[in-house]
């Protein structure tokens, strides 16, 4: 009723070992940085992880599972992560990351080659769009902005491939 945007801020290496010691689980640093290496700080990821872990200290044996079901395309979790990003119904953003990821695993692409003129595949896309699909998508973490280049997030790229 505000019409107010609201984005999902993905968990950092601090807020995670909060959140672990709060619900009495393992919470070293190596331990952190596997999990954020498998969930990629998605809060959504997160929950799973931590459902399947209940009341277990240990994580670990369920990071196996999820890495494997994010790369698995008939697996729910990946399924429901794919829709929760909401980018399956927004056509421009769709093509957007597709483009990205098609350019090539774990690099940034320039910013002004996100345009009109570089993305086939479907219908062209207008300079509004490409702009738009670009700032929507960092909103929601698919992409980060660096120096003028857009690096997409591993988890995405995982899930979209």
């Amino acid at each position: 009723m505000a019409d107010a945007w609201v984005c999902t801020r993905k968990w950092n290496l601090e807020g995670l070992k909060q959140r672990m010691a709060q619900h009495d689980k393992l919470h070293q640093e190596n331990i952190l940085k596997q999990i954020l290496g498998t969930t990629g700080g998605w809060p959504i990821l997160l929950e799973e992880l931590f459902e399947r872990s209940k009341k277990r200290d240990d994580v670990r044996p369920f990071l196996q599972d999820i890495n494997s079901e994010l790369r698995d395309t008939n697996s729910l979790l990946r399924k429901g992560f794919l829709a929760s990003l909401g980018i399956q119904d927004s056509g421009p953003a769709k093509a957007i990351l597709e483009y990205v990821q098609d350019l090539g695993d774990n690099e940034t692409v320039p910013i002004d080659m996100i345009a009109p003129e570089y993305i086939t595949g479907g219908p062209r896309l207008s300079e509004d769009e490409c702009s738009a699909g670009i700032e929507y998508l960092a909103r929601l973490g698919c992409i980060e902005i660096q120096d003028e280049a857009v690096l997409m997030d591993p988890i995405v790229r995982i899930v979209m491939t």
